[in-house]
């Protein structure tokens, strides 16, 4: 088949409107040139279309073209990384959080351990558990990381996990929170504060084994050290 488009533009088909004949139509009539309804491409992308002519040099006896519809590729939105610790009202304005185990830990670990804090402090938390999880010192899974001594009396890492209470969560808000932080955190999507710190306690305590590490930070009320 021939086509000679009248036009000077690329075109795709869009619908072509020609009669149908049999063969006998086609011997009294002779190569009948037949013209049908080519929808330019550009033009096809917009609400209204314009079009252009076409000649088929060739009888066809029936065409089918199904009509095609053009829709715009939609980009992923990627999450947002942070230059600096963002401020409860951007987390707040953040979707929902979800994720994996290492999540839900990581979760659970700052609703119940660090809640209170003022926001780089949730971030310093988490940032002390996912150093620990990096260092060949410490179990290798934040869960691991998170549970670590809490078989054992009084050897508990956290607090929360040797208290004899179990872990409900009675505010909501606090919990949506802290589960964008620990997304945020595990993800990478924010600047670390803590100097690669795996201790941290309290301003209002003088454990004996701080004596034995660097003091890296101080951020809200707790001392972190490396060690």
């Amino acid at each position: 088949m021939t086509m000679s488009v009248l036009a000077g533009t690329p075109v795709v088909a869009n619908n072509i409107e020609s009669g149908v004949s049999n063969k006998n139509e086609e011997v009294a009539t002779g190569s009948k040139r037949r013209t049908g309804r080519w929808v330019t491409f550009l033009t096809s992308l917009r609400p209204k279309t314009t079009t252009v002519n076409v000649s088929l040099d060739t009888p066809i006896e029936e065409v089918v073209i199904k009509r095609a519809r053009l829709f715009p590729l939609r980009k992923k939105k990627q999450p947002q990384v942070f230059t600096a610790i963002p401020s409860k009202t951007t987390l707040n304005e953040l979707p929902a959080a979800n994720g994996n185990e290492e999540w839900l830990c990581l979760t659970e670990a700052l609703y119940f351990e660090a809640r209170g804090e003022k926001i780089p402090g949730i971030f310093a938390v988490a940032e002390v558990i996912l150093n620990r999880r990096d260092s060949k010192k410490f179990p290798n899974t934040a869960c691991n990381v998170i549970s670590q001594g809490s078989h054992r009396k009084n050897a508990c890492q956290f607090s929360y996990k040797c208290d004899g209470h179990k872990e409900v969560y009675r505010e909501k808000k606090a919990k949506e929170l802290v589960a964008k932080i620990a997304q945020i955190v595990l993800e990478d999507r924010a600047p670390r504060l803590t100097g690669g710190a795996t201790f941290y306690h309290a301003n209002t305590v003088r454990p004996r084994w701080a004596r034995s590490f660097r003091r890296t930070a101080t951020i809200g009320k707790h001392y972190f050290y490396s060690g």
